[in-house]
C-alpha cells in the first residue's frame, strides 16, 4: 500500500501546534509534494547542510531523497537497508534518521530499525 507525503504534513502540523502551548494556533494543512509518492513514510526530515534536500524515511528499510520544492517529481534512493529490516509487525522497520551536526563535513548519519527477531538496532552510515 502506497501512502501520500500529505499525512505526515497534517501530522507535522498538529504535533507543531500542540508541542507550541498556543491553544490559538492557526493551522492549515496545504498539499505538497503531489508529484511524489512514498510506501508507508514514518518520518521526513532534512539534513542540516542547506542543500534544500528532503529526506523520507520509508518503513520497509528505505530513505528517499528529493529537493525541497512543491514541482519535484522524483525521488532518488539514499539509502537502501531492506536486507537487514524486519519492518513487520507494526512498529518495526526503518523508523529513524539523524544527521550528524557536521553532516556536511563528515557525511555521518545515524538509522534506527529493527532486525530479525525484532531487536532494535541503532547504525551510523557514511556518505
Amino acid at each position: 500500500m502506497s501512502r501520500s507525503i500529505n499525512s505526515l504534513w497534517v501530522l507535522l502540523a498538529f504535533v507543531t501546534a500542540c508541542a507550541s502551548g498556543d491553544s490559538l494556533v492557526d493551522l492549515r494543512v496545504r498539499r505538497v509534494f503531489s508529484g511524489l509518492s512514498f510506501a508507508s513514510p514514518v518520518y521526513l526530515t532534512h539534513a542540516g547542510d542547506r542543500s534544500d534536500r528532503v529526506f523520507v524515511v520509508e518503513k520497509a528499510g528505505t530513505i528517499r531523497v528529493f529537493p525541497n520544492r512543491d514541482d519535484a517529481t522524483g525521488a532518488k534512493t539514499f539509502l537502501d537497508i531492506r536486507g537487514r529490516v524486519t519492518s513487520g509487525p507494526s512498529e518495526a522497520g526503518l523508523l529513524g534518521l539523524a544527521f550528524h551536526p557536521k553532516y556536511a563535513a563528515n557525511g555521518r548519519v545515524y538509522v534506527y530499525y529493527t532486525t530479525g527477531n525484532l531487536i532494535s538496532r541503532f547504525s551510523e552510515f557514511r556518505v
